[in-house]
Order: C-alpha cells, then sequence, then structure tokens
C-alpha cells in the first residue's frame, strides 16, 4: 500500500470505529507492520498535518507509537507541518517524535521554533509537545 491508501485506511477506521476500538486497532496494525516504513510514516504523520479530528488523529497517533516506522523527513519540517492542527490531547504524537529522532534533538528543535513563533496559539501546541517530551522522558 501506498501512503494516500494507508491514509484512507486509517482515518475511515477512525470513522467508523472510532479511536478505541481493540479489534480493529490490532488490524490496522498488523497490516501495517508489513507495509514499507516510509509509506507508513508518511500517511500517518499526514494525519496530523490535514485533520483536526481526534478520533482520527488519536488512532494515527496509537499506530505511530505501536509500529514505530522510521522516517527520513526532517523533524523541524514535520513539526512546523502539523501547527495548526494537531490535536494538544494526542500525546502520541510528540512521544513518536522524541523516540526516532531522539529527545535532545525535538527540544532543540522545538524550543527553536517557540524562539521564533509569533502565533499565540501554535506557541501553545509547541509549549505543549515540550511538555509531552520532557514528561515522557524525564
Amino acid at each position: 500500500m501506498n501512503s494516500d491508501e494507508i491514509y484512507e485506511k486509517v482515518t475511515t477506521s477512525a470513522d467508523r470505529f472510532g479511536a478505541g476500538n481493540p479489534q480493529q486497532f490490532a488490524f490496522l496494525a498488523s497490516v501495517l507492520a508489513k507495509c514499507e516504513q516510509q509509506q507508513v510514516a508518511k500517511a500517518l504523520i499526514n494525519i496530523f498535518k490535514q485533520e483536526n479530528s481526534y478520533e482520527r488523529q488519536e488512532l494515527g497517533g496509537q499506530l505511530l507509537v505501536k509500529i514505530q516506522p522510521r522516517y527520513a523527513a526532517d523533524v523541524h519540517v514535520i513539526i512546523q507541518s502539523v501547527l495548526g492542527h494537531w490535536n494538544r490531547s494526542v500525546e502520541q504524537l510528540p512521544h513518536y517524535l522524541a523516540s526516532t529522532y531522539g529527545v535532545d534533538i525535538c527540544n532543540q528543535c522545538l524550543e527553536g521554533i517557540l524562539e521564533l513563533e509569533p502565533d499565540e496559539n501554535k506557541r501553545n501546541e509547541l509549549k505543549t509537545m515540550l511538555w509531552w517530551i520532557r514528561n515522557q522522558h524525564n
């Protein structure tokens, strides 16, 4: 499956079953574990770039943490791209970023973006990401 097909499969599942259905989660995790990691990571990160739905982001985040797909994209680019869409209650995204790119790199990146970000809503998102990372990885 390519990233568009994965994206569609995950968002359709979230819409139909929600993020808390254990059978559907296990099925999706099994299917996605067999897919190319870059495609899985791209699709799941795209959920945070394009969706404001809590259920979609929660399911995408749970799958990111479960599968831990490696992604070659720059963490700075990822963080910038999800600002304005990421639901701050979905802690799995910052946890995934920290485990994939490293806590120190994520902290430095977030602090750098925060220093230059004029939008107060985005600043609050960045502060929340920092909080999730620092409280997960102490």
